[in-house]
């Protein structure tokens, strides 16, 4: 199995899926995890968390399981502080 990452559409943060089933987002310029939207209001799936895909121009993004009860998770976000290009 492959974990893959997507690039937000600002081009300002990565995220990931994981083994553990968590979607991660990181700074790209600080190379820190984005704590801004706390990964309780990200999707948690039940098994190895393998794609993540981020939606060009709304606030949505879609997370792939290796599992049968949850295939595709759609999520929509807030971050705590919005610091998204444009919208400061």
């Amino acid at each position: 199995q492959h974990i893959r990452c997507d690039l937000s559409p600002d081009g300002k943060y990565l995220m990931s899926g994981s083994e553990d089933g968590g979607v991660y987002v990181w700074n790209i310029d600080s190379g820190e995890q984005d704590m801004s939207v706390g990964t309780s209001r990200l999707p948690q799936m039940k098994g190895l968390c393998t794609d993540v895909a981020w939606n060009p121009a709304e606030r949505i993004i879609a997370a792939c399981a290796f599992s049968r009860k949850h295939p595709i998770l759609i999520h929509r976000y807030e971050r705590e502080k919005d610091n998204m290009a444009g919208e400061e």
